[in-house]
C-alpha cells in the first residue's frame, strides 16, 4: 500500500466533488481528492472534461495466469474466494445471482468502502495526529493551484465547507464532521454549496438548468468525435431523470443524496448485458470466474484482495499477502 505522502495532488474544482473514476483501482494510493465519494463527479466537474468510462467497463477477458499476475494471488485461491463470494451475494440461496441481488451487494460494497475511505482520508488530513482537523490542515490537503486567482477561490471554497460542517463551532473537525464533509447529500448546507458550484460551472444561460448542449460544452475537451459525443449524450440522459431535456436542481439533489445509485445503475446495466435474463448461475460463475473476479461484484477484484477494508461485511477469507518479486517490485500492479 502506498503511503499517503506519496499521493499525487489533485487539482479539481471543489464543486466537482471529485473521486477518481477507477476508485477501486486507485484507492490504495490516492486520497479522495476533494470532498465526496460520488462518482457522478465526472459529469459535473468544471475541470474534468473527460467522457465517462462507465460505458467501457465491460468485464475483461482474462486468463487465469494473467489474473493471478495482476492480483498477486494464486489462481486456486482466487477461484475459492469467488465461490465463497457467490454464496454471500446469493442471499435467497437459489444458486443464481439476479439483478436485485447484484444491486444490493454492490450498494453494500460501496457503503462499506465509503466508511473506509472517510477514515483513511481523516488520517491523511490530520497531519499532527491529534484526532482533529484544522482549517490549515484541510487547506494543505485540498488547496493547490498554480494560478493565484484559482488558489484564492479554492481557499474560499474550502473555508466555506469547513465552517458549514463545523457543527460545534470549535474551529476543528472531528471524524463525524469529516463524514459530513465527505457526504454533502446528508447536509442541507453542503447540498446548496454543491448545487450552486455545479450550476456555476455548467449552466451557461443562468436558467438554473443544464441542457445537453451546456453539458457537452463543459464536459468535452477540444473537438469531439461522434463516438465521444454519443457517450456524453448517453451520460446526460442518465442524469436527466425525468427525460425533459435538462438536468434541474431537483435532479441534482437526487444524485447528490444518493451518489452510489447512479454509478451502480450504469455498472449493472453493463454487467448484465451479456447475461441471460440478467442472471448468473453458480455453474457460469465458476466457469467464468476470471471475468467475474474483476467485475462490479468484487469491486474490480479489491474485495478478493482486501476484504478487511470493507468494514461491516463478514468475509470467509482474509487479506491476501502478495508474493512480491524483489527484483521487480513494479509487478504489483493495481487492477
Amino acid at each position: 500500500m502506498a503511503a499517503f505522502a506519496d499521493r499525487p495532488t489533485c487539482r479539481v474544482s471543489l464543486g466537482a466533488v471529485f473521486l477518481a473514476r477507477e476508485l477501486h483501482r486507485l484507492r490504495k494510493s490516492l486520497p479522495l481528492c476533494v470532498f465526496s465519494l460520488f462518482l457522478f463527479s465526472f459529469a459535473f466537474s468544471a475541470l474534468s472534461g473527460a467522457p465517462s468510462q462507465f460505458a467501457e467497463a465491460a468485464m475483461p477477458k482474462l486468463s487465469g495466469e494473467k489474473l493471478a499476475e495482476l492480483m498477486q494471488m494464486d489462481v486456486k485461491d482466487i477461484k475459492e474466494r469467488m465461490l465463497a463470494l457467490f454464496d454471500l451475494i446469493d442471499t435467497n440461496q437459489d444458486n443464481t445471482i439476479d439483478t436485485e441481488e447484484a444491486k444490493e451487494w454492490s450498494a453494500k460494497l460501496k457503503n462499506a468502502m465509503h466508511q473506509h475511505q472517510v477514515r483513511m482520508e481523516f488520517q491523511a488530513i490530520d497531519k499532527d495526529n491529534d484526532g482533529k482537523v484544522s482549517l490549515s490542515e484541510l487547506e494543505a490537503t485540498y488547496v493547490d493551484s498554480l494560478d493565484q486567482k484559482q488558489l484564492e477561490q479554492h481557499k474560499k471554497e474550502v473555508e466555506q465547507r469547513f465552517k458549514t460542517v463545523d457543527k460545534d463551532n470549535d474551529g476543528l473537525l472531528d471524524l463525524s464532521e469529516i463524514r459530513i464533509l465527505m457526504d454533502p447529500g446528508k447536509d442541507e448546507g453542503l447540498m446548496k454549496i454543491e448545487i450552486e458550484e455545479i450550476l456555476n460551472a455548467q449552466d451557461k444561460n443562468g436558467d438554473r438548468k443544464i441542457t445537453v448542449t451546456e453539458f457537452i460544452e463543459t464536459e468535452g475537451t477540444g473537438s469531439l468525435n461522434d463516438v465521444e459525443k454519443t457517450e456524453l449524450e448517453k451520460e446526460f440522459k442518465s442524469y436527466d431523470l425525468n427525460a425533459d431535456g435538462a438536468i434541474d436542481v431537483e435532479e441534482l439533489q437526487q444524485i447528490i443524496k444518493d451518489p452510489h445509485s447512479h454509478e451502480i445503475r450504469m455498472l449493472l446495466e453493463e454487467f448484465t448485458k451479456d447475461l441471460k435474463d440478467g442472471k448468473v448461475g453458480r455453474e457460469q460463475w465458476e466457469k467464468e470466474f476470471e471475468s467475474f473476479a474483476v467485475s462490479m461484484l468484487t469491486d474490480n477484484g479489491e474485495v478478493l484482495r482486501f476484504p478487511e477494508d470493507y468494514s461491516g461485511i463478514e468475509f470467509p477469507f482474509k487479506t491476501a499477502v502478495p508474493q512480491v518479486d524483489l527484483d521487480d517490485e513494479d509487478k504489483h500492479d493495481e487492477l
